[in-house]
């Protein structure tokens, strides 16, 4: 409390000029909400996807025993995870954009092929590289929107978790 009452109050009134400054210096981006609502529909599909097969691919396959079933979908989610960190060694190397379109695309059409694959080890072998693919959509859509609106970065973070949220009840 001492070193405290040292110290000059800030007032609270922000400074109309730096207020200033920093609107001037904004991008595009940040000067319209059409490029966050296109993140938050993304990230909240992406999240949906991501629980709808958590959800169901067990139920998928029930006509194989209750092991194996919850085994591919552990390679669903063992994917995922060696996704995001596989991802944090390309991702820097390449186009944001690109790189997150190249492995949403990837990971829809394994998901697909997961789906309508003839054998079980094949299905299992698709979940698995589905999530490899689903795996950096999470960051990458939150690095997206870092990029693009780099000024209110915990506002963005707030606003796509939110609708991230949103996604897994969907």
């Amino acid at each position: 409390i001492v070193l405290l009452s040292l110290l000059a109050m800030p007032s609270g009134r922000p400074d109309a000029t730096a207020a200033r400054t920093q609107r001037d210096n904004r991008g595009p981006a940040e000067r319209s909400l059409l490029p966050f609502i296109g993140l938050a529909v993304s990230i909240a599909l992406y999240v949906a996807a991501t629980e709808g097969v958590s959800n169901w691919v067990v139920k998928l396959l029930a006509g194989v025993p209750m092991v194996t079933a919850t085994a591919v979908l552990s390679l669903f989610w063992a994917g995922l995870a060696l996704g995001q960190v596989l991802s944090t060694c390309i991702a820097e190397r390449v186009s944001y954009v690109a790189f997150t379109v190249v492995c949403i695309v990837a990971a829809s059409l394994a998901l697909v092929a997961a789906v309508l694959a003839p054998s079980i080890a094949l299905t299992a072998a698709l979940f698995g590289l589905a999530g490899l693919f689903f795996g950096p959509g999470y960051p990458m859509i939150m690095a997206l929107g870092g990029t693009m609106y780099p000024h209110r970065l915990s506002a963005l973070s707030g606003s796509l978790t939110t609708a991230a949220v949103i996604g897994s009840l969907v």
